[in-house]
């Protein structure tokens, strides 16, 4: 019970510091397309394509390998084995960060010009190069701290870089009146590095406070040390490095696909800004909510599994998934109903309901899919979340290949739809393989009802106060009289039974 608190503890700290850092990010989203359009948002997303896969490439997976490796040794009160982990890994952080920079910098003008077909991207990429050695020692710090249950310091650092990145960006575009889309990218890039390096350098004075602190009470170490970091640093980094550069091939087809579906290469770049740049942020974004939660769940796991604590392991991935499944549903639910209410919110435009009403029915699969993937990766299943990753991204890539230039953009619903679908199949396999898992069809089928329930109810309450007329009534109002008639049908129908209301309270106390 007290590993719970600590693990609640965490996520509310993580929870409460990233729900507000990202509302920030999806306002400067909102301030982006409103200064860039839907086109500069395309090419700052097509930027970000080539950013991300340099960003897997200079932490190699750092930030999960210290993080499990340091868990198993404090696990075992091997102090100071925890510090010699992290000291390795940075090293590696060093010389992975060093490289993946010169790769990027010296690389940007092929990159520009051959890949991404535009020359406008060339600027932004050189001055994102700098930016990651700062990003591999970065992931090495928080990896730590998740490990060691240092989630305030996680959450400072956090809201000190991105006030740092967003204040610096705002006030570059601001002195620049109608800045070039090329200038605009390279202004966001620069403030991104300069965030980077302030949370970086605030990170590692928290971290030789707290690792001299470890290194008095000594404990020994795990032996076979650097062969277990290589066993558990390269699947990982095999892993993202895998996901990231098959999600960026998919990235870079979309834009080619459309082109090649008849529209203009201004249209398909605007077509692109506005999924990848609008819709899905906004769609991941509760997502965002969770995700400090299951980077905690993976110490957790690990800690469990190297104290042979079978039990409480099951125990935690049974919570953890009726979580997932209610918040998912419940989520979907709000973006279906107020897709337009909410691109007019966020992007002052309707443009995007129809793509964000569509996407809704995926949103509980997104979120799946960061559920297992972080659960196979706390069960030491690297290889099997790999495997998983490759194939479906291999799947997507083959469905934009061919769909995408006869359907357009209906080609891409249809590969989002069904590589959304098999690979949240896959990796229920591989956690239901590795865990007792006690979800069932029936589970998802009654919260369904309970949505579904909660909807037609609050509809019927206000068509009958008003004497039988559509009652005009605020979104908002609407939606959480909703939400709130969904968790009374969830406490009704034993979805949230009263043994899971006893467990949060005695979390709490």
């Amino acid at each position: 019970m007290i590993r719970s608190k600590v693990l609640l503890i965490n996520s509310l700290i993580l929870c409460s510091s990233t729900l507000g850092l990202q509302m920030l990010s999806l306002l400067f989203r909102s301030y982006l397309a409103k200064t860039l359009g839907a086109e500069g948002m395309g090419l700052l997303q097509l930027t970000a394509t080539i950013q991300m896969f340099s960003i897997a490439l200079a932490t190699m997976g750092l930030r999960l390998t210290v993080s499990r490796m340091a868990a198993q040794e404090f696990a075992h009160r091997h102090f100071s084995g925890a510090i010699h982990v992290v000291r390795a890994c940075f090293f590696c952080g060093v010389i992975a960060g060093t490289l993946a920079m010169l790769a990027l910098y010296f690389s940007a003008p092929w990159l520009g010009t051959a890949l991404l077909k535009d020359t406008r991207t060339i600027l932004a990429l050189r001055v994102f190069a700098w930016n990651l050695p700062f990003v591999a020692l970065s992931s090495v710090f928080n990896g730590y701290f998740v490990a060691a249950d240092r989630a305030y310091d996680v959450a400072i650092t956090q809201v000190l870089e991105q006030l740092v990145e967003l204040g610096t960006a705002v006030f570059l575009l601001h002195r620049t009146l109608h800045p070039e889309l090329s200038d605009a990218c390279a202004m966001i890039a620069l403030s991104s590095g300069i965030g980077e390096a302030v949370s970086c350098i605030l990170q590692y004075a928290l971290y030789r406070q707290d690792a001299n602190k470890k290194l008095r009470q000594g404990g020994g170490s795990t032996p076979r040390r650097f062969r277990r970091l290589l066993q558990t640093a390269m699947p990982v980094a095999g892993s993202t490095l895998a996901a990231t550069g098959t999600r960026a091939a998919e990235n870079l087809l979309i834009p080619h696909g459309l082109r090649h579906s008849g529209i203009s290469e201004s249209q398909a770049l605007s077509v692109f800004g506005l999924i990848h740049g609008m819709v899905m942020p906004l769609l991941m974004f509760p997502a965002q909510m969770m995700a400090p939660m299951l980077e905690l769940l993976l110490p957790e796991l690990a800690a469990c599994q190297a104290s042979g604590h079978l039990r409480h392991k099951n125990y935690m991935v049974n919570r953890v998934t009726r979580i997932v499944l209610i918040f998912s549903i419940g989520i979907s639910w709000v973006f279906w109903s107020f897709s337009k209410e909410l691109g007019t919110l966020f992007f002052r435009s309707t443009d995007i309901a129809p793509y964000l009403r569509i996407l809704a029915f995926l949103a509980p699969l997104f979120y799946f899919e960061l559920l297992f993937d972080m659960i196979l990766k706390g069960l030491g299943k690297q290889l099997y979340s790999l495997k998983c990753d490759l194939y479906t991204s291999a799947m997507d890539m083959f469905l934009l290949w061919v769909l995408l230039p006869r359907l357009g953009v209906g080609g891409y619903l249809i590969a989002a739809f069904i590589t959304a679908a098999l690979k949240f199949l896959w990796s229920l396999h591989g956690v239901a393989a590795n865990a007792v898992l006690e979800l069932r069809m029936r589970d998802l089928c009654k919260v369904l009802a309970c949505i579904a329930g909660a909807a037609i109810v609050t509809w019927a309450v206000f068509y009958l106060l008003n004497h039988g007329q559509e009652m005009e009534l605020h979104p908002l109002f609407r939606c959480l009289v909703t939400l709130f008639n969904f968790w009374v049908l969830l406490r009704i129908t034993s979805c949230v039974s009263k043994e899971d209301v006893i467990w949060i309270r005695s979390l709490m106390h």
